[in-house]
């Protein structure tokens, strides 16, 4: 009967941990594609920056405080990415070395 048990448990025990490591394996893709999706915002808001630079730079519209805030604004947004980006950046190198050791 104690050998039945544990058998059954040993069973349990290989089940739930295919399971949870399926789970962590769709979780780790799932942060790669975030990962792919913050590359292109930050792409995106970045080159939108640097329109509002050259737009700001014109004569029509030097010294427009709302543009130079504007500018000001997209520079701390791309800030907030970039910083969005380093934790997503870690989690992926540690998604790489541990697909490096299966």
């Amino acid at each position: 009967m104690n050998t039945e048990m544990v058998i059954i448990a040993l069973i349990m025990s290989f089940s739930l941990n295919v399971v949870f490591v399926w789970y962590i394996i769709k979780l780790l893709q799932e942060f790669r594609h975030m990962s792919d999706d913050v590359d292109g915002i930050l792409e995106s808001v970045g080159d939108f920056s640097e329109h509002l630079e050259k737009l700001y730079e014109l004569e029509v519209y030097y010294g427009d405080e709302t543009l130079k805030n504007l500018i000001r604004h997209s520079k701390e947004v791309v800030e907030e990415i970039k910083e969005f980006e380093t934790v997503i950046s870690s989690i992926k190198k540690e998604e790489e070395d541990e697909e490096k050791k299966e």
